[in-house]
């Protein structure tokens, strides 16, 4: 697996972790809830970014994927 892909898809794991808890302890803080439609909202968006991150991770761990980078560095070299 490439060293940069690695680190670039563990930022976007902290990130978006980091992100979700903030704005969840910010509505805790506020004194307001999240209603039950704004949850759902927000679980749906986590759910497509994690759908996401999973997809990266298949791709950056996918040694076919490396295979054919490899060409097209090869190629791009030549």
């Amino acid at each position: 697996m490439d060293v940069f892909t690695f680190i670039l898809l563990a930022v976007t794991i902290v990130f978006t972790i980091i992100g979700i808890t903030s704005y969840f302890e910010t509505k805790v803080k506020a004194g307001s809830q999240v209603t039950e439609k704004q949850f759902q909202e927000i679980s749906d968006k986590l759910d497509i970014a994690l759908s996401r991150i999973e997809t990266l991770e298949r791709l950056a761990t996918d040694e076919n994927e490396a295979l054919k980078r490899r060409f097209k560095d090869i190629k791009k070299s030549a």
